[in-house]
């Protein structure tokens, strides 16, 4: 995340960026990833394995003064990895003014991020907060109870809270490919969030938390007011419906985080 990038920066103001310049056949990661090295720290990962290690070794070495700006290492028995692929690894010391450089580059890329809009800020809704926040996403939380609000985690760049007595009405304003979840204390606050957000046809994933009665009083409900039958194929509901028969929080949550994950990442993969 962007904060943390910060904090690497700060506290290691000479590090080298080392990046994938090219990878063949099969590799841990793809051409474009990226990690910092320091003297002492690193930051993201390039894969992980005998070839960060040695890429790790490289990059300090660069530090030093000793070693060239490409490392290409094939992925087979001598390195200890069974891969089998080829990558080309890129090095680039850098200094104050290219981490900073870097840093706002990153920052912009993570405001690309995708934006997962939580309806309900109960139980399920704080654990799901909290397993979607080590994701690559931005997370929106809605509640027209401030109390509820107020026991989540503290807001930051990737984490915002919204009190909104009509929480429906911030779905006109989100951006395209996001996902909803709804999750509120009360089914026609939940119904009526869910027929907006069916209406937005450009979202990436709407679900509701409930049983199947539940459902079938949604569906019956959301075409009697006229919408188009259609867009009930991109509805999930029960969400987190994993077979397991464990309700507790945190394990609905880890469940409807993996379908989030699943359709956000799948799709976005294939564009």
């Amino acid at each position: 995340m962007a904060d943390d990038l910060a904090v690497f920066f700060s506290a290691n103001p000479s590090c080298v960026l080392v990046t994938i310049k090219t990878a063949k056949g099969s590799t841990p990661r793809p051409s474009g990833t990226w990690m910092l090295v320091s003297e002492a720290n690193s930051f993201e990962t390039i894969g992980g394995g005998q070839m960060e290690y040695l890429a790790i070794v490289h990059a300090r070495k660069m530090i030093d003064k000793m070693a060239p700006s490409l490392l290409e290492l094939p992925l087979g028995p001598e390195l200890g990895q069974c891969c089998g692929g080829f990558v080309e690894l890129g090095f680039e010391l850098l200094d104050g003014a290219r981490c900073s450089e870097f840093l706002q580059d990153w920052k912009k890329k993570q405001q690309q991020n995708p934006t997962v809009y939580i309806f309900g800020a109960g139980h399920v809704g704080k654990a799901l907060c909290q397993a979607l926040l080590l994701l690559p996403l931005h997370i929106v939380m809605i509640d027209s109870r401030q109390d509820q609000l107020q026991q989540l985690p503290r807001e930051n760049e990737h984490c915002e809270h919204k009190h909104l007595a009509m929480p429906e009405s911030i779905i006109a304003s989100a951006p395209p490919n996001s996902a909803f979840v709804i999750l509120t204390h009360d089914h026609a606050q939940d119904f009526l969030i869910a027929e907006t957000a069916l209406n937005r046809t450009d979202a990436i994933f709407v679900g509701m938390i409930g049983s199947a009665t539940k459902l079938e009083i949604f569906k019956r409900q959301f075409l009697e007011n006229g919408n188009d039958p259609a867009l009930l194929d991109k509805f999930t509901c029960p969400i987190g419906a994993g077979g397991s028969g464990d309700k507790r929080p945190q394990i609905i949550a880890s469940l409807v985080a993996a379908q989030i994950v699943n359709n956000i990442f799948t799709i976005k993969s294939k564009t």
